[in-house]
């Protein structure tokens, strides 16, 4: 009867060496599944772009002007109609609407976005041309373009000092499409912070 009772239970050593193999594996495994600075860069990109996108959205279908304002210092952006129609003023609801902002703005922070590892930063946005010149929003039209008469860049950074990586924001002033472009440059024109 006592030898039965010894050979359903483990010994400490046998304990032990699955631990240790556990420990082992999730070494290996682990920082293979946190994201990079390139993926973090595409993810939070893409929410960008797409908040882009249903700000232009809004402008068509309503036939008036949104304004995407970004906050370096926040690290967020906010939608919110400046056309001439106050009835418009209140935005449709949406799943990503912060029930602490009022309806007449949609605030969307960067630092509040799913994230594991580095949060991306806004560095600064930019009208380009033969001078680039700094702008803190873009409008979007009833047509869909941009009060600008030149694209717009919002440059994201993932890391920080020799280890940031960059991505732009690319915005048609006619279309008023919003596209993701890699970057390995720094954006010359926006002062490192």
């Amino acid at each position: 009867m006592r030898q039965a009772a010894r050979q359903r239970g483990f010994t400490l050593m046998e304990l032990l060496l699955v631990v240790a193999i556990i420990s082992i594996v999730t070494a290996v495994v682990l920082p293979q599944l946190a994201p990079t600075f390139d993926q973090q860069l595409q993810g939070c990109g893409e929410i960008v772009v797409g908040d882009l996108d249903y700000a232009r959205s809004l402008a068509i279908a309503n036939g008036s002007t949104y304004r995407v304002t970004f906050d370096v210092a926040a690290n967020s952006y906010s939608l919110t109609h400046v056309g001439g129609n106050a009835t418009l003023d209140t935005l449709p609801l949406s799943p990503f609407h912060n029930n602490a902002d009022d309806r007449t703005q949609q605030v969307t922070s960067l630092a509040d976005l799913p994230h594991v590892g580095v949060t991306v930063s806004i560095v600064g946005a930019v009208i380009t041309g033969n001078t680039n010149t700094p702008t803190d929003f873009v409008e979007f039209g009833p047509l869909g373009e941009t009060t600008a008469t030149k694209p717009t860049i919002i440059w994201l950074r993932a890391g920080r000092g020799v280890d940031s990586k960059y991505a732009g924001v690319q915005i048609h002033p006619i279309t008023g499409v919003a596209t993701l472009e890699d970057s390995t440059q720094t954006p010359l024109e926006i002062p490192e912070s």
